[in-house]
């Protein structure tokens, strides 16, 4: 069997179960014999171990995703102290995750493998950054009598400058002659553009949208 042994643990997953299948039966049979003192045979090829941590990531990434979404609803609870904007703020995290990974799997062509798999991981906490700044702004100034409009005047700018700059670093990686640093740098300005939209549009039309049915400011 020829494997590259540069692929993903996908591409070996299948000869590496044949193989568990062929040790397992070859041991029951020395098991049986006179070898019986013997222990028990596993394949440990390395090629067989990393194929195995890779798709115990994959296998994990939801649930690890999950952990991290819910450390960002804390989070925004924790500045907000609003049940409405930390479902709005969470939901913008959840949104650009979403739609990160339909860039992926839809416009890119990826197949889900290690890298995306960390990747949506590590990036919900720069998804939270910039629904965070707009939801606690609108906080600010709701206290002195104003609404979402002067919130965003006071951050939308920042937020912006904040997602450039992001975008301008992770440029460099699209340089990069190794295919995973490249890729990184994809989903990376990927994500922040999509965290940027639903900070700057999504929030603030679902915020005057429930303003407009509230009589007063303590309404929200």
């Amino acid at each position: 069997v020829e494997l590259d042994s540069h692929s993903s643990g996908r591409q070996p997953a299948p000869a590496m179960g044949r193989w568990e299948e062929y040790v397992d039966r070859e041991s029951k049979l020395v098991a049986s014999g006179p070898g019986s003192s013997l222990r028990r045979s596993f394949p440990c090829a390395p090629i067989f171990v990393r194929a195995e941590a890779e798709l115990q990531v994959i296998g994990s990434a939801l649930s690890s995703w999950l952990v991290s979404v819910g450390c960002a609803l804390i989070a925004v609870i924790a500045f907000t102290r609003s049940a409405f904007l930390s479902t709005i703020a969470t939901f913008a995290i959840f949104a650009t995750a979403a739609c990160s990974l339909f860039a992926i799997t839809t416009v890119f062509h990826w197949h889900f493998g290690l890298m995306e798999a960390v990747s949506l991981i590590i990036f919900c906490g720069f998804s939270v950054d910039y629904p965070l700044h707009v939801v606690q702004a609108y906080v600010h100034e709701r206290q002195h009598g104003a609404g979402i409009r002067q919130a965003l005047r006071e951050v939308a700018g920042a937020v912006v400058a904040g997602c450039f700059t992001t975008c301008g670093a992770a440029a460099f990686l699209l340089l990069c002659e190794i295919r995973i640093f490249t890729r990184f740098g994809q989903v990376l300005i990927v994500n922040m553009l999509f965290s940027l939209m639903f900070a700057l549009i999504w929030i603030p039309a679902v915020i005057e949208l429930h303003s407009s049915f509230c009589c007063a400011p303590a309404c929200c």
